[in-house]
């Protein structure tokens, strides 16, 4: 079992979002104001300030907040490794939110379940092509799997919805 805290993360999960994966979602996020709370360099935030107004806890473990900043959603890329846990934890402080993550995890038992099972809406948007990530300040032109924006609660063209 992996331990619900960031203490926890592998080094694997170092990966930076570069400002173009933001604008896929801008038409959802522009003047909101959302909640980040995977801080990493805080240039995903920076990049987010320019389309929304941010929130974020760089200096609290998220699995440690028990008060989240009032925002209309989460938008963050979360450490993979621990996703279902942030899943979960986002759920049980009944927060929507916008998650990119690998798009084969629509597959997963885990995310049909709550697609089936739950009524609040949940809805993924497809990236148009396999997107680079940021790794020790190096810009990676491709990911070797392609990512989509795991959604629950937000106003979506559809269930399945192309950026």
């Amino acid at each position: 079992m992996i331990a619900k805290s960031l203490a926890s993360l592998k080094k694997s999960d170092e990966w930076m979002t570069p400002c173009w994966y933001w604008n896929l979602v801008a038409d959802f996020i522009k003047d909101r104001v959302i909640w980040e709370p995977f801080y990493g360099n805080g240039v995903s935030s920076k990049d987010l300030s320019k389309i929304c107004t941010v929130m974020n806890t760089k200096t609290q473990d998220f699995f440690d907040v028990t008060n989240p900043p009032q925002v209309d959603f989460v938008l963050t890329n979360p450490p993979y490794s621990i996703k279902i846990q942030i899943i979960e934890r986002l759920e049980e402080l009944d927060l929507n939110y916008i998650l990119l993550l690998p798009a084969q995890f629509m597959f997963s038992r885990f995310w049909q379940k709550r697609c089936r099972e739950n009524s609040v809406k949940y809805s993924m948007g497809v990236c148009p092509k396999r997107l680079g990530f940021i790794k020790k300040g190096k810009d990676k032109s491709c990911c070797p799997f392609t990512c989509a924006f795991f959604c629950r609660g937000i106003a979506t063209p559809g269930h399945y919805f192309y950026l």
